[in-house]
């Protein structure tokens, strides 16, 4: 048979086989077709690498096919490094880096010119921005306008993966390949609004196809389709990865977070897209949509509101490729009912498993109506927020699909998509703290909570607003829960405030390294003997000296110098060590600029793309231990990006090689908040160790012995849900009945 074989080097080929060789005998051909200097190291066919072991049959290679070989080839010499340079190696990723003896600079990109020892160098005015020429030359002499040595404070945070998400990172090999596989390739983007059957006619294809990725917001979300394609597919061919787990890593289908979903394959299902959006997670919804091309084929889920954004990510698609927007329709009417106020238990349907949803949102007014609903009103009911570890979480949605329980108290958790089989949502407030202040509900957020009423196409759902005596402060927007059911309903005359413009993009630590992380210390940090020859820059060095090195009228902690004849210079102390995270800190401030930012994309990411909010990664990289070794700064780079709650602990751990503090004696026997708590803590701990594994203690080890504890410390939280319900509208100091069901205290004990 024939085959068309593609390298990446972009030469294409046709070559003979016999139909049932074997992959190591297809090497061997091409090989020998490309010559001696040609040695083939992979070949992969519809996404996947074949296994030299494994013949073209069972591959399913056959007459026509078309297939990618990766190769090794002889490395080019490269000419010798110019005078004062030399190549280093960093020991934990061993990725090459540069350091001149002279100056002590160090770049990460191939010197093309020497570096003048740092006595010559003249300081740059405020005013003065350093030339492209300079800049080439001297990658270190950015300083304040990018990189090199400025290292002042700076930071972010990131919740996710730890993976990196790359703003635009060349495609890997593999995933490059994959990309490049076939020619008949496709996006469709299902767009409508809730409860319109978009993830289901995406999933349907993803099974279709037995190969590929589902991404979505929620650990939740991910672990409801992949039990849905495990009844399918089968459970050895679908797997599950989120920042908390793996499961099946290896098999055919995914099931991820956004974070976690991998960059290339076969088919990606993009749920939830107008995620993209987000501050702090939108980053990565921006990369997959950043490395569709490695994607055969492509669908996205999401409001009609993203169609212009998601039309410019595609206007400068590859050749082959083809585009469709599929308007979606809502399956049934949601039904808005004004202010609710007779029993709960006229909306309930016993026998059907359907329920009812209220919606609070805090953690002390989801229990504290639990409570009334329950006392007052005699159903079964339960309660759901998100301070409760994700199995406690999905053992409370069993319960409401499988109709074990009349009403479900819960927080705006389930408005990302979660399927119940609810007959009304009911709102007991309209407004929500975001973090930074209480804000009412934007439209389309109230639309995305009420649109879990009345799922399929057999029964409408219907939306209320509930005043309750306890809840005196809350008052329900009825205008509002109206204008986000007429949304949820998808009616072309309802006005929504989403807005889908630009997604988010998190650099990456090249990126960060281009703009001088790690490349040396800070200007501030100037040791006597190497002062720079400028003395008319005085006052302009006032804005990068560290308060510290100005004046402290003796040498203290910092060690004395001496002049020439002798006399004590206490006005240039010792300096500590380089901070590298400083550095870090830095540069990350200054990508956070568009322009800046901007320098790597392309003009099409230009239109669609923006930098993320770098504030909250800034805090976080400045909660890092101090990192004095630059080969470390890859490994403080990752510790940012880990979805943990509380890093400080553990990045000390993981940068001076000690072991974590594990609460197993508090998972095992607290209760209620404090084991909340714990299993909190457990979940961070899980979450690092599988990144850096020698944090755990050896009584500890191995991993798995942890995540027992977790799970067994949530399935204990979950079953003690019904007793903490029973004491949601109690004080917890003195057993009476609050007041007030946002206030954690009765008025009485508030005052004490």
């Amino acid at each position: 048979m024939k085959l068309t074989i593609k390298t990446l080097q972009g030469t294409q080929f046709e070559i003979d086989v016999d139909a049932g060789a074997t992959v190591a005998a297809l090497k061997t051909a091409i090989e020998g077709e490309k010559g001696a200097t040609f040695a083939v190291k992979e070949l992969i066919f519809v996404g996947k690498i074949l296994d030299d072991g494994g013949s073209l049959a069972d591959a399913k290679v056959v007459d026509g096919s078309f297939l990618v070989c990766t190769s090794t080839l002889p490395e080019p010499k490269e000419a010798p490094l110019p005078e004062g340079w030399e190549s280093r190696r960093s020991r934990s990723t061993d990725e090459a880096f540069y350091h001149h003896s002279a100056s002590g600079a160090t770049q990460w990109e191939r010197p093309a010119h020497p570096v003048a020892p740092p006595s010559t160098r003249r300081r740059r005015r405020r005013s003065e921005s350093p030339d492209a020429e300079e800049v080439v030359r001297n990658p270190s002499k950015r300083g304040r306008h990018g990189a090199g040595g400025l290292s002042v404070a700076g930071g972010t945070a990131g919740a996710g993966a730890a993976a990196e998400a790359t703003s635009a990172a060349p495609a890997a090999p593999a995933a490059a390949a994959a990309a490049a596989v076939e020619s008949s390739r496709s996006v469709v983007c299902y767009l409508g609004p809730t409860n319109s059957g978009k993830t289901y006619e995406s999933l349907q294809f993803l099974a279709s196809r037995g190969s590929g990725a589902y991404a979505g917001p929620l650990r939740l979300l991910a672990l409801e389709v992949c039990n849905k394609l495990r009844r399918e597919l089968g459970h050895d061919k679908v797997g599950c990865v989120t920042g908390e787990e793996e499961d099946n890593a290896a098999a055919d289908v995914l099931c991820c977070t956004a974070e976690c979903a991998p960059d290339g394959g076969d088919t990606l299902v993009l749920d939830e897209v107008h995620w993209l959006v987000n501050e702090d997670r939108g980053h990565a919804w921006t990369r997959l949509l950043v490395l569709a091309d490695r994607w055969r084929h492509v669908r996205i889920c999401g409001p009609i509101e993203a169609e212009p954004l998601l039309r410019k990510v595609f206007a400068e698609r590859a050749a082959g490729v083809t585009f469709e927007v599929r308007r979606t329709a809502r399956l049934s009417r949601l039904v808005f009912g004004g202010e609710w106020s007779a029993p709960l238990a006229q909306l309930v349907t016993p026998g059907c498993g359907r329920t009812v949803a209220i919606v609070a949102f805090t953690k002390a007014a989801v229990l504290g109506v639990a409570y009334i609903v329950k006392r007052q009103h005699g159903l079964r009911v339960a309660a759901l927020y998100g301070a409760q570890p994700p199995e406690t979480r999905v053992e409370i949605l069993r319960q409401v699909s499988a109709g074990e329980v009349d009403v479900v108290v819960t927080t705006d958790v389930i408005g990302h998509g979660i399927n119940l089989p609810l007959d009304a949502v009911l709102f007991v407030s309209t407004s929500k703290w975001d973090g930074r202040r209480l804000r009412p509900l934007a439209v389309w957020e109230l639309a995305q909570i009420a649109g879990r009423a009345g799922r399929g196409a057999d029964r409408p759902g219907a939306v209320y607003a509930l005043r309750l005596a306890e809840l005196p402060d809350e008052r329900p927007s009825l205008p509002l829960i109206e204008r986000g059911a007429a949304v949820a309903n998808g009616d072309r005359d309802a006005p929504t405030d989403l807005v889908v413009q630009r997604g988010r993009l998190r650099p990456s630590l090249k990126e960060l390294r281009l703009l001088g992380a790690g490349a040396g210390p800070p200007r501030a940090y100037i040791v006597p003997g190497h002062e720079d020859d400028d003395d008319d820059d005085d006052e302009d060095d006032d804005d990068y000296a560290d308060s510290r090195f100005r004046d402290h009228g003796d040498c203290g902690d910092y060690g004395d110098y001496s002049d020439e004849e002798g006399r004590q210079d206490c006005r240039r102390p010792r300096p500590p060590p380089h901070d590298f995270t400083q550095g870090l800190a830095a540069a990350l401030r200054e990508w956070g600029n568009t322009s800046t930012a901007a320098r790597n994309w392309s003009a099409s990411m230009r239109t669609w793309c923006t930098p993320i909010d770098t504030d909250k990664m800034f805090d976080r990289i400045l909660a890092l231990p101090p990192v004095h070794d630059a080969e470390m700064l890859d490994t403080a780079w990752s510790l940012a990006l880990l979805p943990v709650n509380k890093i400080e602990s553990i990045a000390y751990a993981v940068l001076h090689e000690q072991h974590v503090s594990v609460p197993a004696d508090r998972a095992r026997a607290a209760e209620g908040e404090e084991l909340e708590n714990a299993l909190q803590t457990l979940g961070d701990i899980m979450a690092a160790a599988r990144h850096f594994p020698q944090i755990l203690p050896p009584q500890h080890r191995p991993l798995r012995r942890i995540e027992d504890l977790y799970l067994e410390g949530s399935a204990r939280l979950a079953s003690a849900l019904q007793s903490r319900i029973d004491a949601g509208g109690l004080c917890p100091r003195c057993n009476r009945e609050r007041q007030n069901l946002r206030h954690r205290l009765c008025q009485g004990c508030f005052g004490r």
